[in-house]
């Protein structure tokens, strides 16, 4: 499997996620933006995700999407899955 097909995994795995939390969940697949997933919910913040296999994200990719997110009054998260690759870690972008 490559990296792309990896990352692409897991980004659909993010998206079920919140899916099942009851957002409207769109995946900007193969674009290279700061935002692979745009989460929205009625009467709820949107959320503009960065899915990373490793929690890892260069300050450059933080800036970004906080900066694309402020641009659009939303919230910046990263998700990245633990070591055991079971569990789904989130963190606000703003908090790295």
């Amino acid at each position: 499997m490559t990296r792309y097909q990896s990352g692409a995994r897991f980004e659909r795995r993010v998206k079920r996620h919140y899916e099942s939390l009851d957002y409207f969940v769109v995946r900007s697949a193969g674009s290279h933006s700061p935002v692979d997933l745009v989460a929205i919910k009625k009467d709820k913040a949107i959320l503009f995700i960065q899915c990373k296999s490793n929690g890892r994200v260069t300050p450059k990719e933080r800036d970004e999407l906080i900066s694309a997110a402020n641009r659009a009054g939303a919230i910046p998260l990263i998700v990245w899955r633990t070591k055991m690759g079971h569990a789904i870690k989130v963190r606000d972008a703003r908090d790295f």
